[in-house]
């Protein structure tokens, strides 16, 4: 009783200064099993930490556009667009109305649409990110994600597939979609 976790860094044997995390006894005579760790290593479970909560905001913009045009909700889909484009893109939006009603049809026809789960990411750089930036030169970009995600469809016992994928921009601090492509 009384021991407690801690975070040290510490050489070993006169190595190389490590992290370690271990149990130690109140007097600091016996240690627990622990883990060392480089500051490498460490380095890269804080850029994991903090990459997990943007993937997830990456995630969820692209599922609710993509589950927005399964559902035909208009509203929906240009809250995933980007305020500053939303105007430009309304004739976009317009045309989006037949496929909208087409997918009203199929679900009353019994169509199903399994679960819109976005799947693989990829972050854009270099000359691609530089071309995206200058194309919507309107927005203030910091960040672009191609989000692919897999939508199957069922009826009568059949079943077909294909992938939006959606490119997704950090735009003054929130997520949105800038483009798509099935």
């Amino acid at each position: 009783k009384g021991w407690k976790k801690e975070l040290n860094k510490i050489s070993w044997n006169n190595g190389t200064p490590k992290y370690d995390i271990r149990d130690w006894s109140p007097d600091y005579e016996k240690m627990g099993k622990g883990i060392t760790l480089t500051d490498e290593e460490v380095n890269t479970l804080l850029e994991i930490k903090w990459i997990l909560p943007i993937i997830s905001e990456i995630e969820a913009v692209a599922e609710k556009f993509v589950q927005s045009i399964i559902d035909g909700d208009k509203s929906g889909i240009k809250e995933c667009l980007p305020k500053e484009v939303q105007s430009v893109m309304d004739q976009e939006i317009a045309q989006l109305d037949t496929a909208l009603e087409q997918m009203k049809t199929f679900k009353n026809m019994g169509v199903e649409f399994e679960k819109v789960k976005a799947g693989s990411k990829r972050k854009v750089t270099g000359d691609e990110l530089d071309d995206i930036k200058s194309k919507y030169s309107m927005l203030d970009i910091s960040d672009v994600y191609e989000v692919d995600v897999p939508l199957t469809v069922s009826f009568m016992g059949e079943s077909q597939s294909s992938t939006f994928v959606c490119t997704t921009a950090k735009i003054n601090g929130s997520w949105y979609i800038i483009d798509f492509s099935e």
